[in-house]
């Protein structure tokens, strides 16, 4: 029987509730799940370890979710992993090339996890 692999997802959140209900949320529907709360931590990460999707606040310290999936692309290229930006504010913030998807907050459980799924099937 061949291996089940898991799907590796970074969280990069600095609200603390918003942050454990993603975790939550994405380690029940099967996601192997890490969790920062600052983009550069993100980026060392992903220089060390393969993920398959990055999910990111898009108001953060030091640089917005725009900017880390640019970040992620510069660094990454083509083995760069989809990035979905949450944000309370216009959507249209987040509008870049380098972004996979979009979803304004508060959103429900399915929404996100269909906006995930559509993240990664477009990889």
């Amino acid at each position: 029987m061949p291996a089940v692999t898991t799907r590796k997802v970074l969280v990069v959140e600095d609200d603390e509730s918003f942050r454990l209900t993603l975790e939550r949320l994405l380690a029940r529907a099967g996601y192997d799940v890490v969790t920062v709360t600052n983009p550069q931590v993100a980026l060392r990460i992903a220089a060390t370890e393969p993920l398959d999707l990055v999910v990111s606040d898009f108001d953060l310290p030091v640089m917005n979710g725009g900017a880390l999936a640019e970040a992620l692309q510069a660094q990454l290229g083509t083995l760069a992993p989809p990035v979905v930006v949450l944000t309370g504010g216009d959507p249209r913030r987040a509008d870049s090339p380098a972004v996979a998807g979009v979803a304004e907050k508060p959103a429900s459980a399915g929404e996100l996890l269909a906006l995930f799924e559509a993240a990664l099937a477009g990889r």
